[in-house]
This record gives C-alpha cells, structure tokens and sequence, in this order.
C-alpha cells in the first residue's frame, strides 16, 4: 500500500481546503521513502495523522466502544472556526487516495468522508472509488466493511501511531498494550467474541434443562453480568463525554499558548530570568577580562612572535650541544696517546690498529673543526634554561589568552541576544489576561486529563469484573455439559470453544516466538553501541514482557532510561508490523521527544529509512533539527512545514522544511 495523497476541507487547523502529495518521489533513479512534515506545536501535525485514521475508520479511529453521540460530538469539534470573527464552517471533509495490491493486481481507491452541521445534528457521508470508479450500491456500513477488510484497524495501531502510543508501549509493564496488538495482529480479539458468543449458546440452551439450583446460580451471574454491563455502558459514555471535552480543551489550550507566544507572553514571564542570566553573564565577563590583562602581562608578548621565539630556541639549544661536544673533544685531545695503547692493547695486528687509530684521529679533527666554530651566545646552563622556560611559558600564555578572548566573544554574543530579548519583551500587565486565561485552561485540561485516567481506570475494574463472571458461569456451564443429554448444536459449539482456546493458544506461541526474533534485531540497530544488550522474552498467555540481559538476568525497566524505553517501543512496534507480514506506510508523529542526541542519531540512521517503503514523520523543529535534517535528506522524498497563524487560528502548508524553502530544498536534494 502506497497512500498517494491527503485532502482536508474545514478539518481542525485547516481552513479551506489543502491538499498534501504524499507519493514517494524517485530522485536520483532512487525512490526516497520518507515525507516530512514539521511544525510547531499545535500547528496541525497530529491532524494529519487523524485525518488518515478518520477517513479510514470512521467511529472506530477513536477507539473502541465509542459511542455515536461521542462520535459526532467529535465531528462537530473538528470542524475549523475562526478566532477573529468567531465564524465556524458547516461542513468539513477529509479525503485519503492509496494503492493497493490485492492477488497480484494494482488497484486504486479514494475514501472521501465528509460531514454537515444543521443545528445540533450531524450528518456523515461516505464515498469509495475504485480505479476512479464509485463503488456502487454499498451503504455506509458495508463501505466502512470493505475498508476494515482492506486494512484491518487492528494491523494500523501498528503501522499509524503517535508519541502516545509509543509512551503506552514503553511504560507497559503488565503486558496489557502489547497484549492488545497482539491480539489484534493475529485476531486473537475474534477468536475472544466468538468463544463469549459460543458460551452464550451454550448457556442460553442449557439453563432450561439444568437442575433448579444451577439454574438459580446461572441466573444469579448473568444478573450480576447484566449490572455489570450497563454500569460499562454508562461509565464508557461518560469516559466519551469527557474525552471528547478533554480533545477541545486540550485544542484549545494548544490554540491559547500560540496565541500567548505570538503577542511575546513568553518572553514577559521570562524577563526575571533574562535579568538574571545577564548578571551571570556579566560577572563571568568581568573574570575573563581580568584574567586577560593577567596573561597580557606575563610572557604573553612573547607568544606574539612565536616563529622568532622557535628560532632562538633551535639557535640555543644547537650552541649547548656544541658546548657539550666541545668537551667531548678537550677530552679526546687530552687522551690521544693512552687511547691509542689501549687499541694495542687489546691484541689488535698492527694493520688493523693503524686503522682504528687512523680513524680516531679522523673523528678528533672532525671535532676539533667543531669546537673551532664560534659560539653567537656565550651563556650559561642555568641562563639557557630560564629562556627556554621563558619561552614555554609564552606559549602557554598566548594559548589560554586567545581561548580566553574566545570564550569572552562568545559571552558577548550572548549578552546581545540577552539585550535584544529584553528589548522585545512586553510588560507583564499587558499580557495578564491571556495568562490568567491560560492557567485557567491548563487548570481545566488537567483536571479533564485526571478524570480520563481515573474513568479508565474504572472501566478496566469493571472488565476484570465482567471478566470473571464470565470464567464461572463458563466452568457452570462446562460441570453441566457433561451431566446432561445435550444436542448436537450445543456439542458442536463446546468442542469448537475448547478448539478455539487450543488454535489461539498456538497461534500465539508462534507469534510470540516471530516476535522475540524480531524484536532483537531491531534493538540492535537501534540501540546505541554502549546500551546494555536486550531480548526480549514474552508471557504468550499474559503478554508480560521480560527484558532480558545477555547474561540472562532479568532487568527492571526501571533501570532504564526515559530514551532506552523509548528504543524498547519502538523496536516493539517495528517487530509487531514485521511479524505481521503486512506491507503498509508507517505513520509516526512527534517520535523523538524523549531521546537524547545518540539515540536519535541512531533512529534516524537506522529505522526512518527502512522502516517502511513508505515512512510520513510528524516533526517539530526540535526533533528533527538541521544535523538531524541533514543526516536524513538522502531519504528525504520531499517536506512540508505547517505554519500556524493566530489571528485566523489556522495553518497553511509550504512545501520545504523550517529553514529551507521550497527553490532551496529542490535544489539541495
């Protein structure tokens, strides 16, 4: 699958239409896999990624159990309104056109999913093209059917997510996220509905032929399940309400901090501490200048001449050797004669002592020619010793004078920049209310987040209550199954149930086993030379992920840092869509806020080029800076930087990235 092009209208940040070419270009006879975007906070980067999940899945992009009065109370909220004359569209559409290959054959679809708003209702329209063809007599449902068929939502958790997501993963340490994809990459969550569904027969056709008191105990549970399930329903309609709340809230929270910066809010709240950093500044400034009027007035001079400095110590240094090869000689000279009997001595024939003399007497007016030279200097030892220190010392001197006059340049850069912050800082009174605004809103979605978890939460106690209702009325009704003359339906649905329990069971040992593999070859190339080495070893009934040391001792994750979790995630991700054997874009928004520069560097170098044939990254320009920028480009299919304007509460799209505009990015690569 190759998702060729993305068209919003009205849709969240984005007003009027846009339209975004998310084909791969081939450059150079190469096709580069990666399209860019980069944007500022709540500059519309994560709408792209809603965009894709909502004209794909509809309803179901929020997640399951969502209601429909949640749904399109979403709709309404993602329709674009403008700040400045409060003006809100009625109508918003988001459109998403890919290739797909299905038995060998090339196809080509277009999802169009667009919505109205008349008062408080909301009416949603879905369109399929096939090869440039309306698909013909599918209702709505059966559209969104042949979509799930096409790319399950299950398989795009894995293939289309977001910093959250990878958090979730990070932070899972019972196993229940990673137990979800897994469920959903093999289908295990079917297998799940189907068995329920089966007991449900079972039970159903059971109840009437059991003893009294079993029927009292079966219709005990299934009441007990029955106060369960609506309490379920009232608290997920209630987890929708406050999501739902939460999402605008958060929007605009998002929307008042752009607003905040662009009228200079940040740069009121941050005089003090500009205030402060500039005495810092100006103290170290005072040191330094200091310090180099001390060098200036030692040996620095000297260091200022360096090639005559060098001279005058090659000259000294040569006339001391000569002073010491001088005495050498007065030695020789002085004992010439007991040299040579020393030669006869030790037994030589008289030839060859002729020569050994002959060349003694050679290397003696060899010296002697030396120590007739002139010395230019006639100094001392002691004197030759304190220049040549005096020399060093000047070396030093010049070297830690100019690292000081840099480092004193670079203070007053900072200065400057210090000055010109100030200089654009507006009073704290004349932001005042934007920031009293702003903490009200931070306020509200705080609390909203708190209330979220704390529904989840919730939720999850109520499943693992329904959960084990279930399990006992499943073991009733198997202590009855064998006691009782049953049909040939009920036969067949119980051995189906205990052939299911066996096949998912299996299916996911070998899963899990692809998985582990996988898993250690993407934290390999991803992982930093100096991290630990880890594999992973995984629960296949709980899903709980062990991560093993090579010397088999089992580390706390705990034990490790903010980035090697991160690592952890996304080598997860990446072994969870290669076990699939699914080829689909990957989708990633905001991945390496956590990360420090080796981890990124290794992410960069190692996942987003061949993570996929197809890889769109949601950046801001922290994540993805110049280096980083510079290191990808040879990847780079092409960018797009989304710039948010305040007064209209909306962002324009410009091919290019940040620094880099379009002439200059096309050029470049």
């Amino acid at each position: 699958m190759i998702i060729k092009s993305l068209k919003v209208n009205n849709y969240r940040v984005f007003c009027g239409e846009h339209k975004f070419d998310l084909n791969p270009r081939v450059k150079y006879g190469t096709s580069r896999p990666i399209i860019l975007f980069g944007g500022l906070n709540g500059s519309g980067k994560t709408s792209i990624l809603s965009a894709i999940r909502l004209s794909l899945y509809g309803k179901q992009s929020l997640g399951l159990g969502v209601s429909q009065k949640a749904y399109e109370e979403h709709l309404t909220n993602s329709i674009h309104r403008e700040t400045s004359s409060h003006q809100k569209a009625n109508n918003a559409s988001v459109e998403i056109a890919f290739t797909y290959a299905k038995l060998g054959e090339r196809f080509e679809y277009t999802v169009y999913r667009g919505w109205s708003q008349s008062g408080r209702n909301i009416k949603e329209s879905i369109e399929v093209y096939e090869n440039g063809k309306l698909m013909q007599g599918l209702s709505p449902e059966q559209c969104q059917g042949f979509l799930n068929e096409l790319i399950p939502i299950g398989l795009s958790n894995l293939f289309f997510f977001d910093g959250e997501k990878i958090s979730e993963l990070a932070e899972d340490a019972k196993g229940d996220a990673l137990g979800d994809a897994i469920k959903r990459l093999i289908g295990l969550d079917q297998f799940d509905i189907l068995s329920n569904d089966l007991g449900i027969v079972i039970r159903n056709s059971q109840t009437a032929a059991s003893p009294q008191k079993a029927a009292s105990e079966i219709k005990k549970f299934e009441d007990e399940l029955s106060s369960i399930e609506k309490k379920i329903l009232e608290l997920e309609s209630n987890f929708d309400s406050t999501n739902v709340n939460w999402e605008s809230t958060k929007k605009e929270l998002e929307t008042a901090e752009n607003e905040f910066r662009a009228k200079g809010g940040a740069w009121a709240y941050s005089y003090d501490e500009e205030n402060k950093r500039l005495n810092q500044l100006l103290g170290e400034k005072k040191v330094l200048e200091t310090k180099i009027r001390e060098l200036v007035a030692s040996d620095f001079p000297i260091g200022l001449a360096s090639e005559f400095a060098d001279k005058v110590t090659s000259q000294l240094s040569s006339e001391k050797n000569s002073r010491t090869q001088s005495v050498v000689t007065d030695y020789l000279l002085e004992n010439k004669e007991s040299l040579i009997q020393v030669f006869i001595q030790q037994k030589l024939t008289k030839k060859n002592a002729s020569k050994t003399l002959e060349a003694l007497l050679s290397s003696i007016s060899d010296v002697d020619k030396l120590k007739s030279n002139n010395s230019l200097h006639n100094i001392s030892d002691a004197s030759y010793y304190r220049i040549i220190e005096k020399m060093e010392n000047a070396k030093v001197a010049f070297k830690s004078t100019q690292e000081a006059l840099a480092e004193l340049n670079k203070i007053n850069d900072n200065i400057d920049q210090i000055g010109a912050n100030l200089a654009r800082a507006p009073s704290q009174e004349s932001v005042q209310k934007e920031f009293e605004h702003l903490n009200h809103l931070k306020e509200s979605e705080a609390k909203l987040r708190a209330k979220r978890v704390s529904l989840a939460e919730q939720l999850k106690k109520l499943m693992q209550e329904k959960l084990n209702i279930l399990r006992q009325l499943d073991k009733l009704t198997e202590s009855l199954f064998s006691a009782s003359t049953q049909d040939r339906s009920i036969d067949l649905a119980g051995k189906s149930r205990s052939l299911l329990k066996e096949f998912s069971t299996k299916m996911a040992e070998s899963k899990v086993k692809d998985l582990e593999t996988e898993f250690v070859k993407s934290f390999e190339r991803l992982a930093r030379k100096d991290d630990i080495k880890l594999r992973a070893r995984i629960n296949p009934k709980t899903f709980a992920v062990e991560i093993i040391r090579d010397d088999n001792h089992v580390v706390d994750k705990n034990e490790l840092s903010a980035g090697e979790k991160q690592i952890y995630a996304i080598s997860i991700l990446e072994a969870l869509a290669r076990t699939s054997g699914r080829k689909l874009p990957i989708i990633i928004d905001t991945p390496l806020g956590r990360l420090d520069s080796k981890h990124r560097n290794k992410l960069i170098q190692n996942y987003f080029p061949n993570a996929s044939h197809q890889v769109i990254i949601l950046s801001t320009d922290t994540e993805v800076d110049e280096a980083f920028y510079s290191d990808l480009s040879k990847h780079i299919s092409h960018a797009y930087r989304l710039d948010y304007d305040p007064k209209s509460a909306s962002s324009q799209a410009n091919e290019g990235y940040f620094w880099r505009n379009k002439e200059l990015f096309k050029a470049a690569v």
